[in-house]
């Protein structure tokens, strides 16, 4: 639809209008070759002059990327409220901005960049002082820590009567000796299979390659009327057969897809929850041969995958030492919230691409409908509950059978993302009358709350081609890998984990990252788990959040995970 002004109107699909309307920041790491160390300054110009022209092809290809949203309430009375609409016109540009560590005003304060008739200097940032040298980062393993950093994130928002937000941002981050790309994603827009596919097209631009011949439908709808009940059903109706949705109280506009987190009397953030992360290293030969292994323990059972062993495991170990940094602290926020969730049960989610090849080639009938062009988000629920904490406490202590078991649920409840239980969040979706309305029933602060996801398959083999950077040996045309990428966050919140993205070339690990907290009693928390498979002895030592001491000292309890891809046995990278 084509308002005045040559600007278009774009409807997203319900699966987009779910998701968290937030930036998700992802950093991507580059080194400067020998030469364009000799005058980093003027390399810098270069790159960011020819990222500005890349990207701006790139918009012109895909005006989508360059387009903004808008809340339907800020839009003509036609539009839902509630939901998010794509914006796109040829005037937009998909926004670059040069920034550098405070440190180095000398070597970038000079960049500019071109913001219409404007010249705009980079910006400097705080960053790390002991990260500002790049080859200093990379040899550090690229710590999580220097990238949680409110100068990295954005203050950008939907909501009435605010302006439109752009769909992506690009940020260039000079440090000496190399740079960064941090992208910052609109989550409304892109999933992890939208944000790969952006990085391919961005990385086409930059080789001088024709874009990959992706969709730019942003529309997708399930066929949930087929089932003539769904179709005859309310909202209200739907909503309690889809648990991992609850409605705000109050009817509140707060979502959606946001926890729904109660009001704990003083327990205000705990002074000892520190701004860290770690990053793990986990073999997946080791967890595929343990999974297998548990199998063994429930006859009847299909393994669970390497995936659900690893996060039974890091749930278990995780819940133990937050209920013992809980139940040894005097800090009075921490006591308050050990005391609110003392009885609650055990949660886990993990979110699902239902148009992962796995489920098209075991649904045909799914295929069918996803074969239809659609850029966007396909993400679901699945979550896993316990009847207590038994389980999970039984596997800290090394119970193979309760692993089996925790490890088969998870399995289970991610097998259940089938047909059906699409068409009825489908149902739910189209049917609830403002999409702000939905949040998540679960808690961070839960020391039983747990959940995962991987970012494994997103970006980490794509190939580049960037002025003045140092090449990746054996890389055809002589393009350019990226050293890493890091997620970027404000502050560490959450409990969870996350795969970090993989290169095809080390299938064998995954690497792991998580936040941590600094507790007093830093030295108590040691849980050195052992599993005995095929007479080898695996020793899985969790700093923080299951151990302490593998790799130096890390104080307190881990409660996120950021998963990576190494040892069960377990390497710390930073």
């Amino acid at each position: 639809m084509t308002s005045p002004g040559h600007m278009n109107i774009h409807h997203l699909s319900t699966w987009d209008n779910v998701a968290p309307r937030t930036y998700t920041g992802r950093v991507i790491c580059f080194p400067f070759d020998d030469h364009a160390r000799k005058n980093q300054s003027e390399s810098a110009q270069t790159l960011f002059d020819c990222l500005r022209s890349n990207l701006d092809v790139l918009g012109k290809e895909r005006p989508d990327f360059a387009g903004r949203l808008q809340l339907g309430v800020n839009l003509a009375p036609s539009y839902m409220e509630g939901n998010v609409y794509l914006l796109t016109s040829s005037s937009f540009r998909i926004n670059l901005r040069p920034k550098y560590p405070k440190e180095l005003e000398s070597m970038y304060g000079q960049v500019t960049a071109q913001d219409g008739a404007d010249t705009v200097k980079a910006k400097g940032i705080k960053f790390d002082g002991k990260f500002i040298d790049y080859d200093t980062l990379k040899r550090s393993g690229f710590p999580a820590k220097p990238f949680i950093n409110e100068d990295l994130t954005t203050d950008l928002m939907l909501g009435a009567g605010k302006p439109p937000i752009p769909v992506v941002e690009v940020e260039v981050v000079f440090l000496n000796g190399g740079f960064f790309f941090n992208l910052l994603i609109h989550h409304s827009y892109f999933d992890g299979k939208a944000y790969h596919k952006f990085l391919e097209c961005f990385a086409a631009c930059t080789r001088g390659d024709k874009l990959p011949n992706y969709s730019t439908n942003p529309m997708i709808k399930l066929p949930y009327e087929q089932d003539q009940s769904l179709a005859e059903e309310k909202f209200e109706d739907i909503l309690p057969l889809c648990p991992e949705f609850q409605t705000w109280p109050d009817h509140d506009l707060k979502g959606p897809t946001q926890p729904i987190m109660s009001e704990i009397l003083n327990s205000e953030r705990p002074k000892s929850f520190k701004n860290d992360s770690k990053i793990f290293l986990f073999s997946f030969s080791k967890l595929k041969t343990l999974s297998v292994e548990l199998a063994q323990l429930i006859p009847g059972t299909s393994p669970p995958s390497a995936y659900a062993t690893l996060c039974a495991l890091l749930w278990a170990h995780t819940l133990v030492a937050r209920q013992v940094f809980l139940n040894n602290s005097s800090d009075p926020s921490e006591r308050a919230i050990h005391t609110h969730f003392a009885s609650h049960p055990p949660f886990f989610s993990t979110p699902v691409d239902w148009s992962s090849t796995r489920l098209l080639q075991k649904y045909p009938s799914l295929s069918s409908i996803t074969a239809q062009a659609y850029f966007g988000n396909t993400i679901t629920w699945a979550i896993t509950t316990l009847p207590d904490t038994s389980l999970l406490y039984d596997i800290a202590s090394g119970n193979k059978t309760s692993l089996a078991r925790v490890a088969s649920a998870i399995s289970l409840s991610i097998s259940r993302v089938d047909p059906s239980f699409l068409y009825t969040r489908e149902a739910l979706l189209d049917k609830v009358p403002d999409m702000r309305l939905l949040g998540l029933p679960w808690d961070s602060r839960m020391p039983a709350e747990w959940g995962m996801n991987s970012w494994a398959d997103f970006g980490a083999d794509i190939e580049w081609s960037l002025p003045g950077v140092a090449k990746t040996p054996g890389v055809e045309k002589g393009w350019t890998l990226a050293d890493a990428q890091r997620r970027v966050q404000k502050e560490v919140g959450g409990s969870g984990g996350l795969i970090l993205p993989a290169k095809r070339a080390k299938p064998e690990s995954w690497e792991c990252q998580g936040g941590k907290y600094h507790g007093k009693s830093q030295r108590r928390y040691r849980t050195l788990m052992q599993w005995n498979m095929e007479g080898k002895n695996i020793r899985m030592g969790m700093k923080g959040a299951m151990s302490e001491g593998v790799h130096g000292d890390m104080p307190g309890y881990i409660s996120a995970f950021w998963c990576s891809n190494r040892r069960i046995g377990m390497k710390v990278m930073d």
